[in-house]
């Protein structure tokens, strides 16, 4: 501890900034952004089908999702809309689909790849 942090110590009970505590911070504010997108996008209807959007916050190994599940016309549906990871204090994006189920999947790969390459 240098003189300057011993010295806001004495006078305030609390310590400076460190990196740490900065990383901790920006980790949680990623947190709270990568929530609000999924649960902006899960607040929308799907236009077919008895299906519905599910959230998955696992803020304790920093994964987050936004599925769909349901029915169409005596069909199974089920699938990934959304996946994001924090790791290392960063956002992985891993798969995002839009309306084309088939050309936004292959996107959401191609992203995964030049992630993890």
């Amino acid at each position: 501890m240098t003189w300057s942090e011993m010295h806001l110590r004495k006078k305030t009970g609390i310590l400076p900034m460190t990196r740490c505590s900065f990383r901790v911070e920006k980790v949680e504010q990623y947190r709270q952004y990568i929530q609000a997108v999924i649960k902006r996008h899960s607040s929308h209807r799907p236009v077919y089908g008895e299906v519905e959007l599910q959230t998955i916050f696992d803020t304790e190994h920093d994964h987050y999702q936004l599925v769909y599940a349901g029915w169409h016309k005596n069909h199974r549906k089920y699938g990934c809309l959304m996946h994001f990871d924090i790791k290392d204090g960063k956002i992985w994006t891993h798969i995002i689909r839009g309306d084309s189920d088939r050309a936004s999947h292959s996107r959401g790969v191609e992203t995964e790849q030049k992630q993890s390459g």
